[in-house]
């Protein structure tokens, strides 16, 4: 999946940042200049209230960089020292049609980890974003006047084809005691690179002795990614999604545990994402190495910085299990 959260892709962009400082020469003061680099990450969605955009500064310094890294000034800048605008800009003739404004919010504390925490600061905007646009990332730096900037088209609406709001997801046939398929299906919107999905199976675990107690337990599944490479918009593409590793999947997920009894609920929960193209690269750039070769490249479409600016769209579908499918889950869970 590529619902990914900020400090994770921050954690990303900040350490791409700062490997533009190094070199294999032993010619070069690595400490000799500062060299200022503005850190990004913005995911546009036109189905947002608020859109939200993480602007930081990497830093290098001698000493322990990971001490560095817990204090304010280090990664965060200033107020004040830089503007952000968004621009709504016609993909046909590249006119600027709207000028946005961003505001600053510390109000969406950051969890910890190895960059300073709790508070971080974030531009925001209210305003409406328009599909059919495309919008350009401006952020003046006061301290020297640099000019950071990015561009990105808009994912579209996804029409999800099923399951439909009221349709039944069965995962087994009961009389026949077989597993089925489920399709997940949708149409491909414009601007859609990649898709992700995932499955959250919900049940309960309660003791079978007093004190009766029911403490919820969310199990998510991930699916295949779907690339949309030689479609046409408003093809249908889809994951078929097989009852037997839905099944398996529960069963390793869960523990025998004889003084626990554990039950389904009918609810399924279905995640679906859409993924603009330069997204899609940033992530696969940046998965973990599995080969001899270590060194990976860096991504970025961010001009006079690094990071990533691109766009996506998700929904939640959530739909009931029939009673064949949750009776099978119950006995998997006990």
């Amino acid at each position: 999946m590529f619902r990914i959260t900020f400090r994770k892709l921050f954690f990303v962009s900040a350490v791409a940042a700062s490997s533009l400082f190094y070199s294999c020469s032993t010619d070069i003061d690595l400490l000799e200049s500062y060299k200022p680099i503005t850190v990004v990450y913005g995911l546009l969605n036109v189905h947002d209230t608020i859109q939200y955009i993480k602007i930081n500064k990497a830093f290098l310094g001698e000493g322990n960089a990971l001490l560095m890294a817990q204090q304010n000034d280090s990664i965060n800048y200033k107020p004040g020292e830089l503007s952000v605008q968004l621009q709504k800009i016609s993909p046909s003739t590249g006119e600027v049609l709207q000028t946005i404004v961003c505001d600053t919010t510390t109000q969406i504390l950051k969890d910890d980890g190895l960059f300073y925490n709790p508070y971080q600061i974030l531009f925001k905007t209210t305003a409406s974003i328009d599909e059919n646009s495309n919008y350009k990332l401006l952020i003046n730096r006061s301290v020297d006047g640099a000019l950071i900037s990015a561009v990105t088209p808009i994912v579209n609406t996804v029409t999800v084809v099923f399951p439909q709001p009221n349709s039944l997801v069965s995962f087994y046939n009961g009389s026949s005691q077989t597993f089925r398929t489920v399709t997940l299906k949708w149409k491909h919107a414009a601007n859609a690179n990649i898709y992700s999905a995932s499955l959250r199976f919900t049940y309960y675990d309660s003791l079978v002795v007093s004190p009766f107690t029911k403490d919820t337990v969310k199990l998510e599944m991930n699916l295949p990614d779907v690339l949309a490479e030689n479609i046409t918009v408003g093809d249908e593409e889809l994951i078929a999604i097989n009852g037997e590793s839905f099944f398996s999947f529960i069963q390793s997920s869960v523990h025998p545990n004889a003084n626990v009894y554990r039950f389904a609920d009918s609810k399924l929960e279905i995640f679906l994402s859409a993924g603009a193209q330069d997204l899609n690269t940033y992530i696969d750039v940046n998965k973990p190495s599995i080969g001899l070769i270590q060194e990976k490249p860096v991504f970025s479409n961010v001009t006079n910085g690094t990071g990533i600016f691109s766009s996506r769209w998700t929904t939640k579908l959530t739909n009931a299990m029939d009673a064949a499918t949750v009776t099978k889950a119950n006995q998997i869970l006990n």
